[in-house]
């Protein structure tokens, strides 16, 4: 495997940080703001920065719904996947191991920590132990990572028709259908190449953001009194899925 470079130290621009990709002029995305710092033309493709990253980065930026959160959570790592690709022969190009790597962190945070706690906060118990026991030390174990995904997505659809067939209330049949699209975009992680499985792991988790502002429905989903509250778990997702790029970044660094 190749090594990458460090991060450069470099100040982020005065721009405001938005979703979508912005003008350049006085608003930019994550990675409009990496190529304004690093002298590309603007766009959201910067050329030293893993076909991986830039997946899951760009699908982070998007979800989080107001600019003040966005900069707050971004700007401490907004450098970070400068140069997590590597050049080869003259050409920035992701290494195919770090990108297998990358791919395998974003997932396992999807199933092991992302997932759990959004079900939970929606009394999907049975779900969330499912969904966190799966097996992912690697590339190998994600034929049966699909299929506790799919396992989970279906249970959660039968929950939702269930649901609707006996005129539960709106939020808790929300709950069901949202938790089942974060459960299907988890099978696609686990069953994508590297760089597309890193971009439904974002999605897995920008879902399980959805989840958190939801009432917490208690005994109506079948399980869980109280619960955490609301914005914290949909900031203990934001957190997550930050600490996810800096372990994706930390890939083929010297420590």
């Amino acid at each position: 495997m190749n090594a990458c470079l460090a991060a450069p130290a470099l100040e982020m621009p005065g721009l405001r940080l938005c979703s979508g990709l912005g003008d350049g002029k006085k608003c930019a995305c994550w990675m409009g703001m990496i190529t304004l710092a690093t002298s590309d033309k603007f766009s959201d493709r910067p050329e030293s920065v893993a076909e991986t990253i830039r997946r899951f980065c760009i699908r982070l930026n998007d979800s989080i719904p107001d600019d003040s959160t966005r900069k707050r959570l971004i700007a401490p790592i907004w450098n970070l996947p400068i140069n997590t690709a590597v050049q080869v022969d003259g050409v920035w190009r992701e290494d195919p191991e770090h990108a297998k790597e990358r791919a395998m962190i974003a997932t396992r945070a999807v199933f092991h920590e992302i997932l759990p706690l959004a079900y939970r906060v929606c009394g999907f118990e049975d779900q969330a132990k499912s969904i966190e026991s799966v097996k992912l030390d690697g590339w190998a174990d994600r034929p049966a990572a699909v299929f506790a995904a799919r396992k989970v997505r279906d249970e959660l659809y039968a929950i939702r028709d269930s649901r609707r067939a006996a005129a539960a209330d709106a939020a808790a049949d929300y709950a069901a259908y949202a938790a089942a699209a974060a459960a299907d975009a988890a099978y696609a992680a686990a069953a994508a190449a590297a760089a597309a499985a890193a971009y439904a792991a974002a999605a897995a988790a920008a879902r399980s953001a959805r989840l958190a502002p939801a009432p917490v429905v208690g005994s109506a989903v079948g399980g869980v009194g109280g619960g955490v509250g609301n914005t914290s778990v949909r900031e203990q997702v934001w957190e997550k899925a930050v600490a996810c790029v800096r372990a994706m970044c930390a890939v083929g660094r010297a420590a």
